[in-house]
C-alpha cells in the first residue's frame, strides 16, 4: 500500500476579485513555480481538511479566514 499525503490549499479572493498566489523560492522543491497557500494535513492537529487549510494559511500569510467553502 502506498503512503498518501493529504494536502489542502486555499483559493483566497479579496473584495476586488484578486486571487492570492505565492512564488516558490527557487531553492525549494518545485521552486520557481506559483502556488496557492496551504500544506499537509497533520493528524494530531487537524480533524478536517478545512482545518488544515485554515491553519496553513494563517502560518504562511497571517490571514485569518472569515469565510470558507469547499470547491
Amino acid at each position: 500500500m502506498l503512503n498518501s499525503i493529504h494536502v489542502a490549499v486555499g483559493v483566497i479572493i479579496n473584495a476586488r476579485d484578486e486571487v492570492l498566489v505565492a512564488y516558490r523560492p527557487k531553492n525549494k522543491d518545485q521552486g520557481g513555480l506559483w502556488e496557492f497557500p496551504g500544506g499537509k494535513k497533520e493528524k494530531d492537529k487537524d480533524k478536517h481538511i478545512s482545518d488544515t487549510a485554515i491553519r496553513e494559511i494563517k502560518e504562511e500569510t497571517g490571514i485569518d479566514i472569515q469565510h470558507e467553502e469547499l470547491i
